[in-house]
């Protein structure tokens, strides 16, 4: 017996290529495996991102946002909310939004996000002077290159509607 460190005695030549070829073959494997997961978790995201838009969508529909601003709106909401495991619409951690969706866009209501509602006429005010229908940037009579480089920056479901319409 000898006192020293144990060696590990290399395996003898003819085992070294077989143990090569199944290395190789387990690391294909588990690339395979790692780019199905991948792929996995990509579909799981637009999944996730489908279901927090529509959940958004029926809010803002409950709230009465206007139709041109729902895609700021689910814009905004994904800054606050995202879904469970379960499936459920839920604050993110850290913030607080006390009411859920409905809550959150009752609470910007009364804060300031104005824009996103219809503009309230009566009891005696004035009506909004507000164009019942703005003019279309992609219609030939009212071309307009730069509103349509910002609409096709921020509201790009509404410069495709308006789009479609000028043609």
């Amino acid at each position: 017996m000898t006192d020293g460190p144990a060696v590990d005695t290399p395996p003898p030549p003819d085992e070294t290529p077989d143990l090569r070829a199944a290395l190789a073959e387990r690391e294909a494997e588990v690339a395979a495996l790692n780019a199905r997961l991948a792929a996995s978790q990509a579909r799981l995201a637009q999944a996730s991102e489908a279901r927090l838009r529509a959940a958004v969508l029926e809010a803002c529909a409950r709230a009465g946002v206007r139709d041109l601003s729902r895609t700021d709106v689910c814009r905004a909401a994904r800054e606050v909310f995202t879904l469970s495991d379960g499936l459920e619409v839920v604050a993110l951690p850290g913030v607080e939004a006390p009411g859920g969706l409905d809550g959150w866009l009752a609470g910007l209501r009364r804060t300031g996000a104005a824009a996103w509602w219809e503009v309230a006429a009566g009891a005696g005010a004035p009506p909004a002077r507000v164009p019942a229908d703005p003019p279309n940037p992609f219609a030939r009579d009212t071309l307009d290159l730069t509103e349509q480089g910002r609409l096709l920056r921020s509201q790009p479901d509404l410069a495709a509607r308006l789009r479609e319409r000028a043609r």
